[in-house]
């Protein structure tokens, strides 16, 4: 590779002898910075713009400088050989852009890399020095292959991540003054502080050429103006309705075909909120996980299995096997079985081989331990028409199958390049239906008789032996995680759960009868708490069987049109796969279509969170400055948050083993809890140290808030105290508020520091003036009518405090005069009590959690109308539990009574996701959806 600066010395003599008519070319991803590319533009060419100039610098924009053409790229080429800078507005999108890529590629190749500059939108950007070049494992925002190596030194970039929608965009801000100088000073060949210095200068005089002009003039104008202005308002505001009912509208069609059409009702949501970002659109966004993805097999499914230990998917579809990386669908591997798979497929348990039956009767063993390069290992026949089913014993030395002429057979496999038929037994019914084996590989249930299963005892796999036969029509079969269940269902629409610890004295402890049609699969999720059961009219209906005399129906997940081939649950329990045969009408080969669904899943309910960690106490969840550590749990433990899969780091030793709050100081380097109050170095996460050895915690801390200088701290239990801990080895007590106590999120400082919200014992809010710590004064106190408050937080501009009640009502309250608080208004969300409450620091947005399972998020951009824009589907009790936003408001964290659930609430990322979950919206389905609106696909580009 040549060195950067020979590069750009030659592609600066290489440029095309062109006359350059635009100062700078923006290259932009239109799905993601469309608008704020627009502003920035405008922005961008006003900066010290005298009042009679049009603008100062000509900036080419694709959608602001192209007239409709046959040949876009050509254009485009033409701008850039007329342009003397290049923009990039860097984001995981336009690191994605073929359009943006391709600019780049051409602008390093005619152009030099020193002419690029950097707005840094979304994402991740991070420079490596000692390489001299971007940390490409750390940097997702520009293309590796176009910029690796590409700079001489670090580039400088301008962080507008910021900057999310041009309604954001203020010339009086002096963020934005600052961003839009760092590119128009070298643009311009102007040091930075005097191009501001002009700006201001330019400002003034148009300020007073302004006020002459509008001083001499307002009398001639007047009516004129008045008419005009007024019809402009009126527009604009027509325009705005009309934009917003169209998302509305398209948020709506949305819920109507995501069950039917999971990814058409991804790319109505992606539209909505390109319309409207705020509002239903939001709230839909942030809810929209729990639609499933889908994978368009091209074939008729016929089974599926998750890995034991990876995100690993592996579909039997006609004539072969695909795998799947399961956390984005992407095909690893391709299996072929030029005579068509069988219904059944099986990892081994210990995750290195992949089992797979034809319809010959013939036996596929794959290693599988690089998924990408699957290895054939052996293709052995069985003797059999066809392979029915295929179930590997734990200790993964053991495979059984199940043929099409009753008879199964046992191969030892311990040798998998040789495996050994070692035991053939027979059904006395014409074909093996199903098989399972128990975890302790003792026992094996196969079906195939007309209305019974056979237990057999499978201790010596050499010599299969019948215990008993159990009633029930055997289509589906499945053992609990334990081994004590046995689920039974088939063509009667019943499950039937036996107890088979004695498998000799089975006994029936249950009956889940309602499910539509006939019974034709089965799965529990690794936990045993859930039992999913497919249906051959295409639903699914979860239960919990965490009691397994008393299962309860959990959610009816619904949308497959054809029977459900075969269920599986990820190795987390958080994603269930169900393989069927409906999909588009016909596949490339003309054979019928398939596909496998994807649902996201909490226990028996369906979420939309990311995320779970086991809790089995309901603490505040406490997040670091950056975001990237939680704190949780019982025992509390640190938590990495930053990658795909939340890594646990360490464990804080705390009174009661812990399961009590915590709060990172406001720099993020320390943890305090309890009474005393005890803190620990967590600079190092991976390895806290304790800042107070002196310190013995001896009462339960319910809410630990730092204030905004991190110099004061309020413990809340029985008592709500007040902690000086500017000195972090010795902190010291100043006071204890008067009546005041804590449960959990009910302890809030306000953005100043100064005013302290408690609730005292009779469920009224306490408004706190500890401006002197030591002597704090009690300003106010109040609650609604007729309930108590369970849990309160102030806005991020510190105006409105958000408070929840016992009658399950989420509460606004005007604090500017703390002296006189005024209720603005108090509509009901929750049906029962509300448990947590908390407010986005970067967004008017709050959420909320009940004692009804739901978690609500709220609009506070009006706090005198707060609405609902989401309930996201949580599957827990909030009874006593918190909320938390992560300081960089990407992140929303729930603790209840058996979890702590993780929402990612990043608009980008969202939206990327649901981008690269659904196909492009066809001309079709648009002309359907917005016969208004020219054909503009928001994933496109």
């Amino acid at each position: 590779m040549k060195d950067p600066a020979a590069r750009s010395e030659e592609a600066v003599k290489s440029e095309p002898d062109t006359e350059q008519h635009y100062d700078a070319f923006i290259s932009y991803s239109h799905s993601w910075d469309n608008a704020v590319a627009a502003a920035f533009q405008s922005e961008l060419q006003s900066m010290a713009r005298p009042w009679y100039r049009w603008r100062t610098l000509r900036i080419f924009r694709d959608v602001t400088n192209l007239s409709a053409s046959p040949g876009l790229w050509p254009d485009i080429e033409r701008a850039l050989a007329q342009a003397r800078w290049l923009i990039v507005m860097a984001s995981p999108q336009a690191a994605r852009s073929v359009w943006v890529r391709k600019e780049i590629q051409w602008w390093l190749e005619h152009r030099s890399a020193d002419k690029i500059l950097i707005a840094w939108t979304d994402g991740r950007l991070a420079w490596d020095e000692e390489l001299g070049t971007f940390d490409w494992e750390s940097t997702d925002a520009l293309p590796e292959k176009e910029l690796s190596g590409a700079f001489g030194h670090q580039p400088r970039w301008v962080d507008l991540r910021w900057l999310h929608a041009p309604e954001q965009v203020d010339r009086a801000d002096p963020r934005m003054v600052e961003c839009v100088a760092d590119f128009a000073a070298p643009i311009r060949g102007m040091s930075k502080e005097e191009l501001i210095g002009e700006h201001v200068r330019q400002r003034r005089r148009t300020m007073r050429w302004v006020r002459g002009t509008v001083a001499a003039l307002t009398v001639l104008l007047l009516a004129a103006v008045t008419g005009g202005v007024t019809a402009l308002v009126q527009r604009g505001a027509a325009v705005h309705r009309e934009l917003q009912a169209s998302s509305r509208q398209l948020v709506a069609s949305a819920q109507e075909v995501e069950d039917t059409q999971p990814g058409l009702a991804k790319q109505l949501l992606v539209e909505a909120y390109r319309l409207d970002p705020s509002g239903q659109a939001m709230g839909a966004l942030l809810g929209s996980a729990a639609i499933p993805r889908v994978i368009a097999t091209g074939g008729v499914p016929v089974g599926a299995a998750f890995s034991p230990h990876r995100d690993l998917l592996a579909a039997a579809v006609g004539r072969g096997v695909t795998l799947y990386d399961s956390t984005d669908s992407r095909v690893l591997a391709r299996l072929t079985a030029p005579r068509g798979v069988a219904p059944g497929l099986a990892f081994s348990p210990d995750d290195r081989l992949l089992a797979v039956g034809d319809r010959a009767g013939d036996l596929r063993l794959y290693d599988v331990t690089s998924a990408a390069r699957p290895t054939l290992l052996v293709s052995a026949n069985t003797g059999g028409s066809s392979v029915r089913c295929l179930a590997f014993t734990p200790d993964s030395r053991s495979l059984v199958v199940g043929l099409d002429d009753a008879l199964a057979e046992v191969f030892d496999v311990s040798h998998p390049r040789t495996p050994r038929r070692i035991a053939v037994f027979a059904q006395s019914a014409q074909s093996v239906d199903g098989l399972s084996i128990s975890p302790d590989g003792r026992l094996l249930a196969m079906g195939g008789e007309r209305d019974s299963v056979g237990l057999w005892d499978l201790s010596e796999p050499r010599r299969p032996a019948i215990v008993a036969r159990l009633t029930g029509s055997p289509d589906a079969l499945a053992f609990s995680p334990d081994g004590h269940l046995l689920a039974v269902g088939g063509q009667d629409d019943a499950v039937r759960l036996w107890d088979v610890t004695d498998p000799a004295h089975a006994r029936q402890d249950a009956s889940i009868s309602g499910q539509p049609l006939s019974v034709c699969s089965l799965a529990f999720s690794h936990d045993g708490a859930t039992l999913a059961v497919g249906s051959s009219g295409g639903d699914i209906q979860l239960w919990s069987a965490s009691d397994p005399l008393h299962p309860a129906p959990g959610a009816r997940l619904t949308g497959h049109t054809s029977p459900i081939a075969q269920l599986a649950f990820s190795r987390d329990d958080r994603t269930l796969a169900s393989a069927s045969t409906d999909g588009t009408p016909s596949a490339p080969d003309g054979g019928d279509n398939g596909s496998v669904r994807l649902w996201n899943v909490d226990g028996p309910s369906l979420s939309s969170a990311q995320t779970a960690l086991a809790s089995v106490a309901s603490s505040v969840p406490a997040f670091s400055r950056t975001g990237d550590i939680l704190a949780t749990g019982f025992p509390t433990t640190l938590w990495d948050t930053s990658g795909q899969r939340p890594r646990s780091l360490t464990t804080l030793g705390m009174f009661g083993q812990g399961g009590q709050a915590v709060s990172f100081s406001p720099d993020g380097g320390t943890i305090a809890t309890g009474s005393p109050v005890v803190m620990w170095d967590v600079r190092d996460p991976a390895h806290p140290h304790d800042l107070t050895p002196g310190n013995q915690v001896s009462a339960y801390a319910a809410s630990v808030v730092f204030n905004p200088a991190g110099s004061l701290l309020a413990v809340g239990g029985t008592s709500v105290q007040l902690w000086d801990v500017r000195d972090r080895h010795r902190p010291t007590r100043l006071a204890t508020l008067k009546d005041a106590t804590s449960r959990g999120q009910d302890v809030a400082f306000r953005r100043d520091g100064r005013i302290l919200a408690t609730r005292d014992h009779a469920g009224a809010v306490q408004l706190w003036d500890v401006g002197s710590a030591a002597e704090p004064v009690l300003r106010a106190s109040f609650k609604p009518a007729r309930s108590m408050v369970t849990a309160l937080a102030f806005s991020s501009d510190g105006r409105t405090l958000i408070t929840g009640s016992t009658g399950g009502t989420v509460a606004t309250w005007d604090v500017r005069e703390v002296d006189h608080p005024r209720q603005l208004a108090a509509p009901t969300g929750h049906v029962g009590e509300v448990g947590g409450i908390a407010y986005d620091p970067r967004a008017p947005l709050a959420a909320s959690g009940g004692a009804d399972g739901s978690m609500l998020l709220w609009d506070m951009s009006d706090p005198t109308h707060p609405a609902v824009l989401a309930k996201l589907a949580a599957g827990d009790s909030y009874v006593a539990a918190s909320l938390a936003f992560s300081p960089n408001g990407a992140e929303l964290a729930a603790a209840g009574a058996s979890k702590v659930q993780i929402w990612d609430i990043r608009t980008a990322d969202i939206l990327q996701r649901l981008c690269a979950q659904s196909p492009v919206i066809s001309p079709d389905q648009w002309r359907q959806y917005l016969p208004q609106m020219a054909y503009d696909p928001p994933c496109a580009r």
